[in-house]
């Protein structure tokens, strides 16, 4: 592969925000597969694109590069290409290669429910700070895109049954509805899901009797992932400001992930 094709494929994966690592040869001593520079791409699923060389070394790479993948982290990796080295890679070239392992994460989600004043504002911040941001709401009306012209609308219908965005480990959820049994209905169909954070606004009473009826379906610790009431205690009660606030405390757990 070129390097035109190989840096469209990377761009390519960046716009469709999916988790991968690319594979650099930054050192080459001696007999090697390939050279410094020669790259790889490798999915999260195991699948790969090009190739720094094939064989053992390569199977070694990609399974480094899986490893980063699930941790997060970019790293460097050392091989020798001979028996009895440092992390041999069962070749016998006779060389060293070091390789760069290049972690680019799948952007974090952040799903609103409800496109009220506090999700106009949050959707406007999120977009800013590089979130994936999709709006479900009952009401057609608010889904416009002169409200949200750059986020995912979702129209969903009274009981969540149709539509409903997948949650993953990556996604956010945040449940700023209009009404408090929508804001129920949501509850539980997040609440089992691996949602990272799931925040709900509402007075302390409210919650309290939330988690309340929730405890009939529910173990304590699934309750526990509730952060309610939303946001950190900024003091302010504009919706721009508790926007701010739901966006402070997503900011400070995803940074201490």
């Amino acid at each position: 592969m070129n390097p035109v094709e190989f840096y469209s494929k990377i761009k390519e994966l960046l716009e469709q925000r999916v988790s991968f690592a690319v594979a650099t040869v930054i050192k080459s001593v001696g007999s090697t597969p390939r050279k410094t520079n020669a790259k790889m791409i490798i999915l999260a699923n195991g699948e790969i694109i090009d190739s720094i060389g094939g064989g053992t070394l390569e199977a070694l790479v990609i399974k480094e590069a899986l490893t980063a993948l699930s941790e997060g982290k970019s790293k460097v990796c050392d091989f020798d290409l001979f028996p009895g080295g440092r992390n041999p890679s069962g070749q016998l070239c006779g060389g060293q290669m070091s390789v760069f392992i290049e972690v680019f994460e799948k952007p974090a989600q952040l799903l609103i429910f409800g496109a009220g004043h506090i999700g106009y504002y949050l959707a406007r911040l999120a977009v800013d700070l590089d979130f994936k941001v999709v709006v479900i709401d009952t009401r057609q009306e608010y889904l416009t895109p002169e409200r949200f012209p750059k986020g995912e609308l979702v129209l969903a219908d009274s009981e969540y049954k149709k539509h409903f965005p997948k949650i993953d480990s990556s996604s956010w959820v945040v449940i700023v509805n209009h009404n408090q049994e929508l804001d129920e209905k949501v509850l539980r169909k997040v609440l089992n899901s691996k949602a990272g954070y799931i925040g709900m606004i509402g007075s302390r009473r409210k919650v309290k009797e939330f988690k309340k009826k929730l405890e009939k379906n529910f173990e304590p610790k699934i309750l526990e992932k509730i952060y309610a009431p939303i946001g950190l205690d900024l003091g302010g009660d504009l919706p721009a400001e508790i926007a701010i606030s739901i966006l402070a405390q997503i900011i400070q757990l995803k940074n201490k992930k």
